[in-house]
Formats: structure tokens, sequence, C-alpha cells
């Protein structure tokens, strides 16, 4: 099976996302990733805190330097955010998949949120309501 990795990142960043738009806020000098959040194939989740530790973890490193493809949920955010916050080898676009996008393409809706409740996902698998509070 190819190596698929699942991201999902948490920032801060003096910009106003609602504002600027994601590409703005991808490159303000303010921005910073906290958090990122992610899971290679049905592996367990892991977290990396780079308020903790800004040293890549091994195997996300490894990820980035072969094949694997990244998955996210509005994806186009996550791939800027890293790619200019964190490490270039983000960047290329062919190496990402979208599930808002094939949510899109389903004809259901492209918020997390709406489509957790739309697809009936137990509390524990679907968008944390508190998740904007908690960060």
């Amino acid at each position: 099976m190819a190596l698929q990795c699942w991201v999902d990142i948490e920032t801060f960043s003096k910009c106003d996302l609602k504002k600027v738009g994601a590409y703005r806020y991808a490159e303000d000098e303010s921005t910073k990733v906290l958090l990122v959040g992610y899971a290679f194939n049905n592996d367990p989740a892991k977290v990396w805190d780079l308020t903790a530790d800004p040293v890549m973890p091994r195997d996300l490193d490894e990820a980035l330097s072969g094949i694997c493809t990244f998955i996210a949920h509005n994806s186009m955010f996550d791939r800027n955010v890293l790619k200019l916050v964190v490490d270039e080898r983000f960047a290329p676009p062919e190496r990402w998949r979208d599930t808002m996008i094939l949510a899109y393409a389903s004809a259901l809706p492209g918020s997390l949120g709406a489509l957790s409740e739309l697809l009936g996902l137990p509390p524990d698998k679907a968008k944390d309501k508190d998740g904007k509070r908690l960060v």
C-alpha cells in the first residue's frame, strides 16, 4: 500500500484569516504552526507540538523525503502554511489530496463540522466544536 499521511494543523497569527485570506495568512511573518496532527495510513494519530520541540519528527521527515501522499480537509490552507512556515517540501500540490474537494464532488457540505454531522460521526470522530477555544 502506498504511504498516505493524514494531516491537520493548528496555527496562530496576528493576521485575521477571514480578512486577509489563506495565502496572505500563510506568508505573514507572525504566522506560526503550533501543532501538526498526523497519521500514516491507518496507524494511530500522532501530534508534533512545535511549541515544545521545533525539530520535525523523523517519520514525518522521512515521509517528506520519500513517496507519500498527504491528505487534509481544505488542503490548500495546510499545504501553504506548512510550505511557508515549516518546510518547503510540503509544497508540491500533486502530493496532496483534499477531503473537502471530495465532499463537494459528492454534493456534500465542505465544512468539516457540517460534514461530520451529516455523516453521523460519533463525537470522538467528528470535528471538535470546542477546538477553537482549546487552541
